[in-house]
């Protein structure tokens, strides 16, 4: 099997619910950024934030601020 990226692992516990590592991002759009554990999605405290670039400076959705 070739390696993609980004690439997860999913695991199942005993009553079936699953389990996703590493978090995911969502780079574009929303800026999501979550985990799912025992088939519980879990919001991280920077979810909605974009990602700062490689100079530092936080991308833009594109939207503006109301």
């Amino acid at each position: 099997m070739q390696k993609h990226r980004p690439c997860w692992r999913v695991r199942w516990d005993w009553l079936r619910r699953a389990t996703i590592i590493p978090s995911v991002r969502q780079t574009a759009g929303s800026f999501a950024h979550f985990w799912v554990r025992s088939g519980v999605a879990q919001v991280c405290a920077d979810s909605g934030i974009p990602l700062p670039n490689r100079w530092g400076n936080r991308q833009s959705s594109g939207a503006t601020p109301i």
